[in-house]
């Protein structure tokens, strides 16, 4: 004759937890450790190194710092940069820890007020989307009467976007 009991507990401890079993009665004694896991919702921090100007004709140099802060592993990040007249997205795949990542933005329409969003997306293991999302606003630079021209029609322009 066989007896089953079941019993459900509610853990609120994120990650490997161990539950301990056993049962006894006069004749035997048994006693097991079952291991089992509890999952949150992917997350990350981001952390970006701004210049503290950028220069007309200079490609922008973006270092972005991601770390997972959660014991679920943020899936498929993806980085879109998003300005007034330009777009350049990043795949990097899954995010186990924290990594480094250097973006180099090429001829961007440089003015005096430069604002772009930088968007972090990733998914769970079922498929949700999350996002983290940044404004960066960066003053811009001329060296010459020629370039100081350009960057006010770049900032006529970009008012318009």
């Amino acid at each position: 004759m066989t007896k089953s009991s079941q019993i459900k507990m509610k853990s609120d401890s994120v990650g490997w937890n161990n539950i301990k079993v056993s049962a006894e009665n006069g004749l035997i004694e048994k006693r097991s450790s079952f291991q089992y896991v509890v999952l949150d919702h992917p997350s990350l921090d981001i952390k970006i190194d701004l210049p503290g100007v950028i220069h007309f004709d200079e490609p922008l140099s973006l270092m972005m710092h991601l770390e997972k802060n959660s014991f679920s592993t943020p899936q498929d990040v993806k980085i879109n940069i998003k300005g007034s007249q330009f777009k350049s997205d990043a795949t990097l795949g899954d995010l186990e820890n924290k990594e480094d990542f250097q973006l180099q933005l090429e001829s961007i329409p440089v003015s005096w007020e430069n604002r772009f969003e930088v968007t972090v997306l990733w998914e769970d293991k079922t498929g949700k989307l999350y996002s983290n999302k940044q404004e960066v606003v960066l003053k811009g630079d001329a060296r010459t009467f020629t370039e100081s021209i350009k960057m006010f029609f770049n900032g006529i322009l970009n008012s318009f976007s």
